[in-house]
């Protein structure tokens, strides 16, 4: 089970530098949007660090993202799950 966290974690970090960089902007720009630190920002793309559920959430309106990408990253762990 810590072992799918930690894959979680992993999975969801990628996912939001992904975007990050897909939109040229730096670590330091979002972390200014959603009122947390660069340095904390960079743990949760590094999956090191989950973010808060209030967090998420503004990391997705900033990003565009919307709730269904946790449905994505969750499939994919059932297909990990599954080899």
């Amino acid at each position: 089970m810590l072992e799918e966290i930690k894959r979680f974690r992993q999975l969801l970090g990628r996912q939001l530098r992904k975007t990050r960089q897909q939109y040229g902007l730096s670590i330091e720009d979002v972390a200014g949007h959603v009122d947390t630190g660069a340095d904390h920002l960079g743990r949760i793309e590094r999956g090191e660090r989950q973010p808060t559920a209030y967090t998420f959430a503004k990391l997705c309106d900033y990003l565009g993202l919307d709730s269904h990408v946790l449905l994505e990253i969750m499939d994919e762990l059932k297909q990990h799950r599954a080899d």
